[in-house]
């Protein structure tokens, strides 16, 4: 309990409102929850796609599955590396001073966080690897592995109004991340240097235009789900426990897909239109990088 709200007291009866009535602790609580939730189905997708490279029967999906590991592999241990190390310090900066309390617990995860970024031999070697390798191989083979399935799955729901608030913003991103692929492709034929500088930031763009795709796919997926457990319980023949059951037929909690489409609207809104600043940096180059002494 710490202060009240600014719109007036939510809680009158207690001595303070809870921290999660101030739109700051919302904005740290969400971008974690973003984070977190985002970064466990790319990891999973990760996984899958392994698993389909190694032992898919049709060699062509082989082909296809490690297309994707070969594209995401720099993009996932770093992003997900760096992230944690920032959602750990967001966690901390939530219980504010109690934060480096050991008790608590969450000092811990920040120091342990904080080498993820340096096992692999540290994320700036990640985005050389991407820029370097992985957008130039075979013509930008393992880059469609990516960039196909994102603009098809944003074909396949233009008609949707209720997907309109998902699809716009991944389709409008997906063009500044080609924007900033172009660049890069062009840059790399010319000046490295200009390539390099803005390689770390090219990664981070690009796993913010992934974690879009990922969200907008999990959005589509609690849409459908809602729709009909809303449908269910609009029934009011139907008890409590009736209107549980029916839910858990329909695929889960009606609290957990909602918050599901909350969480990937404040995704859209407040974390994806990061790219712009991100795209502006990238194609700067390097002269201001790599002027004067050190």
């Amino acid at each position: 309990l710490q202060m009240r709200a600014l719109t007036g007291a939510k809680h009158p009866d207690k001595p303070a409102d809870p921290i999660t009535v101030h739109p700051d602790v919302r904005r740290m609580l969400l971008t974690q929850r973003a984070f977190c939730e985002g970064a466990r189905a790319l990891a999973m997708e990760m996984a899958l796609k392994i698993d389909l490279s190694h032992r898919h029967p049709d060699t062509k999906m082989r082909e296809q599955a490690d297309d994707f590991v070969q594209l995401m592999t720099p993009i996932t241990k770093s992003y997900l590396t760096d992230g944690g190390f920032e959602m750990s310090s967001l966690a901390l900066q939530c219980f504010g001073g109690y934060g480096y309390i050991k008790e608590y617990g969450v000092e811990q995860y920040v120091r342990d966080a904080r080498i993820t970024m340096i096992y692999e031999g540290t994320n700036g070697i990640q985005a050389l690897d991407l820029i370097g390798r992985k957008l130039s191989h075979s013509a930008g083979k393992y880059l469609r592995s990516f960039f196909h399935p994102a603009t098809e799955f944003v074909a396949q729901h233009r008609d949707n109004p209720a997907m309109a608030e998902f699809t716009k913003p991944l389709h409008v991103h997906l063009g500044y991340l080609q924007q900033a692929t172009l660049w890069m492709a062009k840059s790399g034929m010319g000046n490295m240097n200009d390539a390099a500088a803005g390689a770390t930031e090219y990664q981070r763009m690009f796993a913010l235009v992934v974690m879009a795709y990922i969200w907008a796919r999990q959005a589509a997926i609690a849409l459908v789900k809602l729709e009909r457990m809303r449908g269910q319980k609009a029934d009011p023949a139907l008890s409590s426990a009736s209107l549980r059951e029916q839910e858990a037929s329909a695929g889960g909690d009606l609290e957990f897909y909602e918050a599901k489409l909350a969480t990937a609207r404040f995704y859209m809104a407040k974390i994806l239109p990061q790219t712009t600043g991100l795209l502006q940096s990238i194609v700067s180059g390097s002269k201001s990088v790599m002027a004067g002494a050190l």
